[in-house]
């Protein structure tokens, strides 16, 4: 089945939802969504975050914020191996970028600044393509070469599709019998469609002009609004019409990209590159990108043999029950199918390797559905690492330890050190890769 990501908004994800189209997913499935992101935002560094502080946010919001902080989304391309990419920019025209903490997030501000965690970083200027459109499009233009420079080395094979959709601002009020308009009512942030398509339209043409992609046009054609939308009534949600434009669209490219398959049917070769998908995996920036954090585990300065890697350490004796101790990376989102393979090692040395009792674990690799869960009561598929798996182990000597799997199931991983009982073990150099 053929694979498809998206970077863009509802006007995009939708297409690839049952509610809409019902039969979607005989042609194809959406393994990654990253909503509302600006380009640049997308392109930028990654900041540095503190996981217990991302709080007072729904579960959707709150992955969203995280994966604006993390720019994980380019791991998650790389691991999923889209066929196609589709990219809407609404974000940019719509909503801008932010600086915060020497980087640049989307400038949903109303939205992550409920948070603890946003009130801890240094926040700067925003800037948007209404208020500064040639700074904001020259910096855009540089991410978009960024954006598809990665396309090209991590995802050679992987189509490019711009959705060339627009701002409504009318809709059918079956109440007065009488159309309206959305921007003159109250219910949701007055705009000028018609400028705002015009910006649209630059974004989109520079990229078709400069860039190998398709794009889905819609020419001329006016979608009236949903007052019934499943998402309520704003400028991007459409009557049905629309979905089923788009599918049919969209389904022309796939199969016309078919032909020219048989006509040509090359594979071009993508550069592996190594690619840890574990951030802050050094702990040089504490506790940032870790999450579930327990007092009990210390970061302790590197040892001399290794001196770029700060050293993760607990130590636990005449403990009579399990206390569990774990922490773990934030989650990463690889869509387990049990073909997918990756490589998990670290560096590992425990003081007494007999102290180690409960189990024997010292090591957790745990699945989940749900971005939000790390109990193994929770996981879909987990793998706890033992020490009696860990070959040539011995007493205050580092070893490395690697190992290959293929989880099964579940949509996030986590992985962690995890200490159930007693024992005093050290971490350092973890490393999680995606194998090909």
């Amino acid at each position: 089945m053929l694979k498809v990501a998206i970077i863009g908004s509802c006007v995009s994800r939708d297409n690839f939802n049952s509610c809409f189209i019902e039969n979607y997913k005989k042609y194809y499935s959406c393994v990654v969504h990253q909503n509302q992101m600006s380009i640049i935002s997308l392109m930028a560094d990654p900041i540095a975050f503190d996981y217990e502080k991302l709080d007072n946010l729904k579960p959707f919001d709150k992955r969203q914020f995280e994966t604006e902080l993390d720019k994980s989304i380019l791991d998650t391309l790389i691991i999923n191996e889209p066929d196609y990419l589709i990219l809407d920019f609404y974000a940019d025209v719509f909503y801008g970028i932010r600086e915060l903490e020497g980087s640049t997030i989307t400038n949903k501000r109303w939205l992550f600044s409920k948070t603890t965690l946003y009130k801890t970083f240094k926040e700067g200027e925003p800037l948007s393509l209404l208020e500064d459109f040639t700074h904001y499009f020259e910096r855009w233009k540089e991410s978009i070469k960024n954006l598809f420079d990665f396309l090209n080395q991590n995802l050679p094979n992987c189509k490019v599709v711009v959705n060339k959709a627009r701002f409504s601002d009318v809709y059918y009020d079956e109440i007065s019998g009488s159309y309206k308009y959305l921007s003159k009512t109250t219910k949701v942030k007055q705009i000028n469609t018609s400028l705002y398509n015009e910006i649209w339209d630059r974004l989109d043409n520079y990229v078709i002009k400069n860039h190998d992609v398709q794009f889905i046009d819609y020419e001329d054609k006016y979608y009236l609004l949903d007052p019934m939308h499943k998402w309520g009534l704003f400028y991007l949600h459409y009557v049905n019409e629309f979905y089923l434009d788009f599918t049919s669209k969209f389904l022309s490219i796939i199969t016309n990209d078919f032909r020219n398959i048989l006509d040509d049917p090359r594979i071009k070769i993508k550069k592996n590159k190594e690619n840890n998908l574990i951030k802050n995996p050094t702990f040089s920036l504490g506790k940032s990108n870790w999450s579930f954090w327990q007092n009990e585990f210390e970061i302790k300065d590197p040892d001399s043999d290794k001196l770029e890697y700060n050293v993760l350490s607990i130590s636990k004796r005449r403990l009579v029950k399990d206390e569990n101790n774990q922490v773990w990376s934030n989650a990463i989102e690889i869509n387990a199918d049990g073909h997918k393979e990756f490589e998990l090692s670290f560096d590992i040395k425990v003081s007494d390797i007999n102290l180690i009792d409960s189990y024997k674990c010292i090591f957790s690799i745990r699945m989940f559905d749900s971005s939000e869960k790390y109990l193994q009561t929770d996981a879909v598929w987990f793998r706890n690492v033992k020490t009696t798996d860990i070959q040539d182990l011995c007493n205050n000597k580092w070893l490395r330890y690697t190992l290959k799997f293929r989880p099964e199931k579940g949509k996030y991983i986590k992985v962690g050190p995890y200490l159930p009982r007693n024992g005093h073990a050290c971490w350092r150099d973890i490393k999680l890769l995606r194998k090909f």
